[in-house]
This record gives C-alpha cells, sequence and structure tokens, in this order.
C-alpha cells in the first residue's frame, strides 16, 4: 500500500508496528529492518513499547523475561536488550 502512495507521486506513506519489550520475538523485531532490502520491513517503524519495569531491570542490570501467554520463553540481560534497541534505532 505504501509502494501505491510514493508512485502516485505524493508523499511516501508508512506504517508503524508496535511489539512489548517483553514479547519472545522481541529480538528478531528490533532486528527486522537489517538485513537483505528485499526481505526487510520497507516503509515500516518498528517500535518497542518498553515498561517502567524493564527500565528498572535496566538500571539494576538484572535479567529480563520474554513471556507471552502467561510462558517464559526465554530470560535475557535487559541492559543488552536495551542496547540492542537503541543500536537498531539508527541503523
Amino acid at each position: 500500500m505504501c509502494a501505491c502512495i510514493a508512485a502516485s507521486g505524493h508523499r511516501r506513506g508508512a506504517m508503524m508496528a508496535v511489539m512489548r519489550v517483553d514479547h519472545p520475538d522481541i529480538e528478531e523485531f528490533v532486528m527486522a529492518k537489517r538485513g537483505d532490502e528485499n526481505r526487510v520491513l520497507q516503509n515500516f517503524n518498528p517500535s518497542v513499547l518498553v515498561t517502567d519495569s524493564f527500565v528498572q531491570a535496566v538500571r539494576n542490570n538484572r535479567e529480563w523475561s520474554l513471556v507471552f501467554n502467561g510462558w517464559v520463553y526465554k530470560s535475557v540481560a535487559a541492559k543488552d536488550l536495551w542496547n540492542m534497541i537503541l543500536q537498531n534505532a539508527y541503523n
């Protein structure tokens, strides 16, 4: 849809996707705009919903659980996930 808008000569459209910082797919989501241009999210603005508890985990250098439907799928260092989010915000 955004490509159609761009082809018409008007301002390029953009779409937004938001994922919670505790979702099990957050690392893949954050990295989604990197790599082969044919498979990355074109005309997309991926955003991460950051919670207060995540910010506290980063500040206190704690592990962070990636959870869906009540199940913990993985734990990661909150600070490492934060750095990944920041690095990919501008790359």
